[in-house]
């Protein structure tokens, strides 16, 4: 069964189908050849693989096949062919108001050209609007071409896209006209907020939405704060589980371990003098040592080409003392790998990685097996912050599931992102 939390579409069906052929690809690997093929994936990929399935027919569809990371020129000039078509059709001039914050004043500009290969939420709204995406294919592209959370019901512009785009009848031009109605009416607004209102509640609400003017009263009873922060507050809640369980004389080390001088990136965390739940006999787990790991990871001569980049990326998705103590204050925003790495420390950490290695079949695939209990241990809070479910193919989450593997997890991780 594909279909996910009701949502019965053909494209939402086959985004899953795909992703969970991904995934099974990776799990027939075995323990080492997951972490050996590990690198980050360019967010052009998701891009270009996008625009592929949208123009099936075209010739930049038959000519890019499965390769979607080509920078091949020829290749290029074709999907921008693509993308300046779109562009005609969907917008009526080459600018696009988002929000008062931000505005594109060259669409094509942003869309086509080499050096704009960053990408950021306020460009995959514009790229949904050019190209009249579909609903899940706007998600598509925020989870995989930027690790972002799903649209914030706290921002009435995002959701004013989300219900444009929902319609999918001239979105471009709806979604100016509401702009205009919006900002128009909370001029001399003095309707009751709710300021309390967390982001899934909101959600909720705006499934009932299905008409402009409910959507115009749902927009102007939303909180003043448009920042969501249900994100953040999962993040404490799994922080303050983490530190009940190592004792609150040792949360410094939660904090403060950024001393050596090769790392300035990346939160290590020391846990050697902490007498753990997870030591446990693992004799017949079938798990790999990290010594063994490192010597045989450093034989494979594809893997040593990419070492360096593939380890900084990584490094530069974990975050530092700072950014902690900045998400603890509420001062910063939640990313997911902050909370992935967080439900990591607390699964090794309270014993359940421990309890699931002393109960594990040894007739069954040791990665699969640790995947799938991951898995179940992350997906309803990653669920609930609004963001994508565990996905082995990113980079990050793939490394920590790794990690998991391994004899003594909490010790790899902290071996191999220093490498």
């Amino acid at each position: 069964m594909l279909i996910k939390d009701g949502t019965m579409t053909q494209q939402m069906n086959e985004v899953l189908y795909e992703q969970m052929q991904e995934t099974d690809k990776l799990l027939n690997d075995d323990v080492l050849e997951l972490i050996k093929g590990i690198k980050p994936i360019k967010p052009e990929f998701y891009y270009n693989r996008l625009i592929k399935k949208i123009f099936p027919q075209s010739d930049y569809a038959k000519t890019i096949g499965d390769n979607c990371d080509t920078t091949d020129v020829k290749i290029m000039k074709m999907r921008n062919k693509l993308i300046r078509e779109a562009i005609r059709d969907n917008v009526s001039e080459n600018s696009i108001k988002l929000n008062p914050k931000y505005t594109c004043k060259d669409v094509e500009d942003l869309l086509t050209r080499k050096d704009r290969s960053n990408f950021n939420r306020n460009k995959i709204f514009v790229i949904s609007l050019a190209l009249n995406l579909t609903y899940e294919q706007m998600l598509y592209l925020l989870v995989h071409c930027c690790g972002e959370r799903e649209i914030n019901f706290k921002d009435p512009y995002e959701i004013i896209l989300a219900y444009c785009i929902k319609g999918h009848t001239n979105v471009c031009e709806h979604y100016n006209n509401l702009i205009q109605k919006y900002e128009s009416s909370v001029e001399n607004d003095v309707t009751d907020r709710e300021d309390n209102a967390d982001t899934s509640s909101l959600a909720q609400k705006f499934e009932n939405v299905d008409t402009d003017e409910k959507l115009l009263s749902f927009l102007v009873s939303l909180p003043l704060n448009t920042k969501s922060m249900t994100a953040t507050i999962e993040f404490k809640y799994i922080y303050d589980e983490i530190v009940k369980i190592i004792g609150d004389n040792n949360q410094t080390y939660l904090r403060d371990d950024l001393k050596t001088e090769i790392e300035e990136q990346g939160l290590f965390w020391n846990f050697d003098e902490i007498d753990f739940k997870y030591r446990k006999k693992l004799e017949n787990a079938k798990l790999v040592s990290v010594e063994s790991f490192i010597k045989e990871l450093y034989q494979d001569d594809n893997f040593k080409k990419n070492a360096k980049k593939t380890f900084s990326y990584l490094r530069k998705q974990l975050p530092t003392s700072q950014d902690l103590t900045e998400i603890l204050n509420s001062k910063k925003e939640v990313t997911k790998e902050n909370i992935i790495l967080l439900l990591f420390y607390r699964y090794c950490l309270s014993g359940e990685w421990a309890d699931f290695i002393d109960d594990l079949d040894e007739n069954k695939p040791l990665l699969k097996s640790v995947y799938d209990d991951f898995k179940l241990q992350c997906n309803f809070e990653l669920s609930a912050c609004g963001f994508s479910d565990l996905y082995l193919p990113n980079a990050f989450e793939r490394f920590i599931v790794f990690c998991i593997c391994s004899t003594n997890p909490i010790e790899t991780f902290k071996k191999v992102i220093s490498l």
